[in-house]
């Protein structure tokens, strides 16, 4: 899944998360059990009370643990971030340890409820799911409307997506956000300039254009590189439901996706879409011509580059949309807090503090690969130098008020490998797309209810 795949490898795989939502699944573009036993059902839990964190007077030193899988040369990066965050702060001491990231979510639960984890780490909404009824993370509302070491301005510095995704559960803020964005769209500028069509915006463009390279190459013109983000991504913008996490449904099989997923399959039937099956990822396909065009994760820019080696000159444009919704996939994730001690808490929240600022920001995006959040670290110049050489990262910039919310509870991420196979089979004529989504309906709901007991 190399969009949600390569941003989450990045991000905690910048996870999983695996996105996946990611891991968030979250990418490499090469580049988640019932409880039994009990006789009456448990009390429903109260929100958190809104609070003010309280004073911590004491200068004891605090040491924070960070959890994370990145690859070795983020690591390094990081550190260097890390050093000049402990340099300023004398009562502070932030370490990161690097994990596997083979089950990395279920060792880092075991571990949390063991008082043995970390003390915050960057994650998915998918993620975070899993912590909040248990009070296992904190609400950072209070300490971001905190007038000594709050965050100003901060509902209106992120898009309304990013801002949904973090406050979704009961309207507090458990995450702070690093970076957005979602796919891009690849494309093969070479072909596309001998054949003079131009660049599809809306996905009708995208048809016609597709029809056009097909009967000129006798190959196929586009393709998702995750056909479940492919299907989200559709079904969003056309005003489609997903999950209600009220009454723990799935809301995806509806006539707006059926309709959908029909005319996905039918493009693919004529030849002129296809599935990316055994390659795993569109970037070799595309590098070697045999599909003209695809929507991938940005992350993957590099992937492509050497894919292509110099053969033709291709570039990267925003997503097409259409429908009554503009939306992209939100793959950035953020950090989460957990509930520990008010000193250690309130060290933690200073660090996040520290790396969504402007300056810092902009310096991990443009070492890291990702959009920033906030668009005062767009404008930092070391990130617009750094956007300037990747055409991707410029592309996913330009659409991040695009970027969308998907109802993350407890389940919705095993929600992702219902869709897949319902998309895998309904492609490949093993079920109707209306007998496809009849199918994931059924089975998204088990998962939901399985995992709401």
């Amino acid at each position: 899944m190399k969009s949600r795949l390569l941003f989450a490898l990045l991000m905690v795989v910048v996870l999983v998360l695996s996105a996946c939502q990611p891991a968030a699944t979250t990418p490499t573009s090469q580049p988640p059990a019932p409880q039994t036993g009990e006789t009456e059902p448990p009390a429903e839990a109260e929100p958190p009370a809104e609070t003010e964190p309280e004073e911590v007077t004491s200068e004891e030193p605090v040491e924070l643990i960070i959890w994370n899988t990145w690859a070795d040369h983020h690591v390094a990066s990081f550190q260097e971030l890390l050093d000049e965050f402990n340099a300023a702060h004398e009562n502070i001491t932030v370490i990161q340890q690097a994990q596997p990231l083979t089950d990395y979510e279920g060792k880092l639960m075991q571990a949390v409820r063991q008082g043995a984890g970390p003390d915050l780490v960057n994650t998915f909404p998918t993620v975070a799911a899993n912590y909040i009824d248990e009070g296992m993370i904190v609400n950072l509302t209070p300490y971001i409307d905190d007038p000594e070491i709050g965050i100003p301005g901060f509902r209106d510095s992120i898009a309304e997506g990013v801002y949904q995704d973090i406050t979704q559960w009961d309207g507090n803020v458990y995450m702070i956000p690093m970076f957005t964005g979602g796919e891009v769209f690849y494309y093969n500028q070479t072909l596309f300039e001998e054949l003079d069509v131009e660049v599809p915006t809306t996905w009708a463009e995208l048809e016609e254009t597709g029809r056009i390279i097909t009967e000129a190459t006798g190959r196929p013109a586009f393709g998702f590189d995750n056909e479940i983000d492919g299907f989200q991504v559709l079904i969003m913008q056309n005003g489609s439901g997903y999950i209600n996490p009220e009454t723990l449904t799935v809301e995806y099989n509806t006539e707006t996706a059926v309709e959908q997923l029909e005319w996905f399959c039918g493009m693919i039937d004529e030849g002129v879409f296809r599935l990316v099956g055994e390659d795993v990822y569109f970037s070799s396909p595309f590098g070697s011509q045999a599909v003209a065009s695809y929507i991938g994760s940005a992350a993957g820019y590099g992937f492509v580059q050497s894919a292509v080696d110099g053969q033709f000159e291709f570039n990267v444009a925003p997503i097409p949309q259409g429908g009554s919704n503009e939306y992209i996939s939100n793959w950035g994730g953020g950090w989460i807090i957990f509930t520990t001690t008010e000193a250690k808490q309130r060290a933690a929240f200073e660090f996040i503090k520290f790396m969504s600022s402007p300056e810092v920001l902009a310096r991990w995006g443009a070492a890291f690969g990702g959009v920033p959040a906030y668009q005062a670290a767009i404008d930092q110049p070391v990130f617009q130098e750094f956007m300037a050489t990747n055409p991707a990262i410029q592309a996913q910039t330009e659409q991040i008020h695009r970027v969308g919310s998907l109802s993350a509870i407890p389940g919705s991420a095993a929600i992702r490998t219902v869709i897949g196979r319902a998309v895998t089979s309904a492609c490949t004529g093993q079920l109707t797309p209306e007998e496809a989504l009849q199918r994931a309906e059924e089975e998204g709901n088990l998962e939901l209810q399985a995992a709401n007991p």
